[in-house]
């Protein structure tokens, strides 16, 4: 990774945090044309450099600079301390390019309601647990109807 137009020109403080749009492990790599297709339909980003794009926020004149390469599209352009002013921007982005928010750690900092799976992931795993609840369930409920009536008349015998 490269430092970004902020860092060159000194102006970031010494703990930057990285954060970084990217596909999961399990998912086709982001491409850069992409990664440009995303960043040219945002009116809010403005490309600077082949491998710069520039935010700025609507509510101040803080600025977010991206670096763009082959796979990934990440900005170290601000602390810890700000990631939830600036996360939104980073979810809505990821969302566009059906991606994940990842932190420097590997943590997914994408929220589950703006989830990156395809509708109807998982439905053979709800339909496995729908079967064995339908098949279970019942097991049990037979068990104790036929079993607590024996069980409490033992213990009622036992108190004799």
């Amino acid at each position: 990774m490269t430092a970004s137009p902020s860092q060159e020109a000194g102006q970031v403080s010494n703990m930057s945090y990285v954060i970084s749009i990217q596909r999961g492990s399990g998912g086709t790599p982001l491409t850069r044309s992409e990664i440009n297709a995303a960043l040219d339909a945002d009116q809010t980003i403005e490309r600077k450099d082949e491998g710069i794009a520039e935010w700025v926020r609507p509510d101040s004149t803080e600025r977010l600079y991206f670096n763009i390469e082959d796979s990934s599209l990440w900005t170290d352009d601000f602390s810890a301390s700000e990631i939830d002013t600036l996360l939104p921007k980073l979810r809505e982005l990821a969302l566009a390019l059906e991606a994940e928010v990842v932190g420097e750690e590997g943590e997914v900092l994408t929220s589950s309601e703006e989830s990156t799976a395809p509708a109807g992931a998982g439905g053979f795993s709800m339909l496995i647990g729908l079967v064995l609840t339908l098949v279970v369930l019942p097991f049990i409920a037979a068990v104790f109807v036929i079993r607590l009536p024996y069980l409490l008349w033992q213990v009622f015998r036992a108190a004799r």
